[in-house]
This record gives structure tokens, sequence and C-alpha cells, in this order.
């Protein structure tokens, strides 16, 4: 096990960011993207958006949502039975 208490706490996100990365790429060549160089995929928008959420999330941050300010948007009854409206 490596011991991380002497090593910058940049150096340490920066290195989980790294991981992170691998993760996604992995996930995303199990998908539509097979075909997509490793490159085309580092290089994509989504892959983007994705490193940012899980940097909030190691950040223990979670974006402003609508409604009681935990996350969850919530709908009646007959709003959430509604298949067009979702």
């Amino acid at each position: 096990m490596t011991d991380n208490t002497h090593r910058p706490v940049h150096a340490l996100e920066a290195e989980q960011a790294v991981i992170d990365t691998e993760r996604l790429i992995d996930v995303f060549r199990s998908t539509c993207c097979a075909d997509w160089t490793r490159e085309d995929i580092a290089n994509d928008k989504l892959l983007r958006f994705a490193q940012t959420y899980l940097l909030m999330a190691h950040a223990k941050y979670r974006p402003a949502a609508p409604s009681d300010g935990f996350g969850n948007i919530q709908l009646s009854i007959e709003e959430y039975n509604d298949e067009g409206r979702l």
C-alpha cells in the first residue's frame, strides 16, 4: 500500500483524475464507442462532462437542482405516470 501522507493534495487529485479518466475510457469502449480510439474518446466532450462530475463527486459537491436542494425533482403521481411528459 502506498503511503500518501506526505504527498501534496493536488498531486493526489491529479492522480485520481488520471485513474478516473482511464476508467471512463474503458466504460466508453464497452458501449457504442467501441470502435473509437483512446484519443477519440479522450477528446470527446462527453468524457469532459463525465470527468467534471467525477471531480465534483470526489469533492463531495452536488450541482444545484430544482426542488428541495438535495438534488431530486418531485412530480405528482399524475405527472410521473404521464409518459409523454417524461
